[in-house]
């Protein structure tokens, strides 16, 4: 085996590296190879406002429209991909982006908006139909919001690139992170696109105070074309100016990161329920006590949600007369009748 050092990385025959510095969790997105997908399980969606693969979360203002699923296509050493298809073109006053938010836990060592505040390396896997140049940013959350944008160029058409992007680390004038250590760092932009009439255009492969709902002069906004897609994978964001191998974590433990942040009751199907039944249980105007034990621990108290088309259900095996459903809302469940189920998915955060 031959090995070469230099610039604090090793590099081993296979061309695989290893960073010198932070050796275990050095990857500070979760789910960055997509194969987490516990709202759609792998179907696909046309909401667009709102998380899709866990962690990912997309925006969008304006008229075009979206699906997106995480698809099987991917590079070499990659499995999964996050996909999205224009479904409804649109050249108006549009701005789209997919982006995620990284806990301040997991990057604090990053000494952001101080003097000794290090640099970090992006790299990504990215495939899109549309060839040129692309946006993306990474947003500092101190005292002062600072943005960096910067651009990649999509060469061949349908065909896997890697991005590799360093960034320095946002100046003094950001102010040293002081809010509490579980709320939003910094966040990620792989992608962000608008039309030229939407806002103005900022300054790439600089840090500046200014630069939310913007893209660089030269961006490409491919949403003006149905049936254009942008796909990627393998997301890394790791400290320092060198970019390493991708780094693999177990299946188990990527998804139990997921569930910190949100964590979908009664499993994968939406068909699933958690109930009790049995007995003369409280009115509607009282309360049911129900502990429910989530797999980790959430990064702050979890909002609630249910996927419940009506408040009684009456089809299959069970009885109509026997189950009503809980309401769910911080934490609180109230209900009526002989027994309860709760749909769905709870625990939405960053």
């Amino acid at each position: 085996m031959s090995l070469a050092i230099g610039n604090n990385v090793v590099t081993f025959s296979d061309n695989s590296t290893m960073s010198s510095g932070w050796t275990g969790y050095k990857n500070r997105i979760i789910n960055g190879a997509m194969m987490i997908d516990q709202r759609n399980n792998g179907s696909s969606t046309t909401t667009v406002n709102g998380y899709h693969l866990d962690r990912w979360m997309t925006g969008s203002i304006g008229g075009a429209t979206f699906t997106i699923q995480q698809v099987t296509d991917a590079p070499a050493g990659f499995y999964k991909s996050y996909k999205m298809t224009v479904s409804t073109s649109s050249t108006s006053a549009d701005y789209n982006d997919i982006r995620q938010r990284i806990e301040g836990n997991n990057v604090a060592d990053l000494n952001w908006g101080e003097s000794n505040g290090s640099p970090i390396t992006v790299s990504f896997w990215v495939k899109a139909n549309t060839t040129g140049t692309y946006s993306g940013r990474v947003t500092y959350y101190g005292p002062t919001t600072y943005y960096y944008h910067f651009e990649y160029t999509i060469n061949s058409s349908n065909t896997w690139q890697k991005i590799t992007v360093s960034i320095s680390a946002p100046p003094t004038s950001a102010g040293a992170f002081s809010n509490s250590l579980n709320t939003s760092y910094m966040e990620l932009n792989v992608l962000i696109m608008q039309t030229s009439s939407y806002t103005n255009s900022v300054t790439p492969n600089v840090w500046s105070s200014t630069g939310g709902y913007r893209t660089t002069n030269n961006s490409v906004y491919f949403p003006s074309v149905s049936g254009a897609t942008f796909q990627f994978t393998g997301v890394q964001l790791e400290k320092g100016s060198v970019a390493s191998s991708y780094e693999y974590r177990p299946y188990g433990t990527e998804a139990h990161l997921c569930y910190r942040y949100f964590y979908k009751l009664g499993g994968l199907g939406n068909n699933q329920a958690i109930y009790f039944n049995g007995g003369t249980l409280p009115s509607s105007s009282s309360g049911c006590p129900v502990i429910i034990n989530c797999p980790a621990v959430f990064r702050t108290s979890p909002d609630f949600s249910t996927n419940l088309a009506d408040a009684n259900y009456n089809t299959g095996t069970l009885s109509g007369s026997q189950w009503h459903f809980g309401q769910m809302s911080n934490g609180t469940v109230s209900k009526s009748g002989t027994g309860f189920g709760i749909f769905g998915q709870t625990c939405f955060l960053l």
